[in-house]
């Protein structure tokens, strides 16, 4: 099985969501450091102007950047998301 990129994978799911159809999801942060580094290092971060530039054909009814820090066993980490709930316009 081919891996998708998600630069692949954005344009199919825009293309598969009608107009009026509704996206929810959650994108990963650039500073986002909870997960570990050798997973990292296949997955995709967005800044917040990245997250705006894919939702530019959304009428967004909820976005919510969340960027905090926090310990775990005893490790300062960073958790970084986007919460997104938008229409297709």
């Amino acid at each position: 099985m081919k891996l998708l990129t998600f630069e692949s994978l954005w344009p199919q799911l825009k293309n598969h969501l009608r107009s009026g159809g509704i996206f929810a999801g959650h994108l990963f942060g650039i500073h986002h450091t909870v997960i570990a580094k050798k997973d990292r290092e296949t997955m995709v971060f967005f800044d917040k102007k990245a997250v705006e530039e894919l939702l530019e054909d959304f009428e967004v009814f909820y976005f919510q950047e969340r960027d905090k820090d926090r310990i775990r066993n005893n490790e300062m980490l960073r958790s970084h998301d986007f919460e997104i709930i938008a229409r297709k316009t």
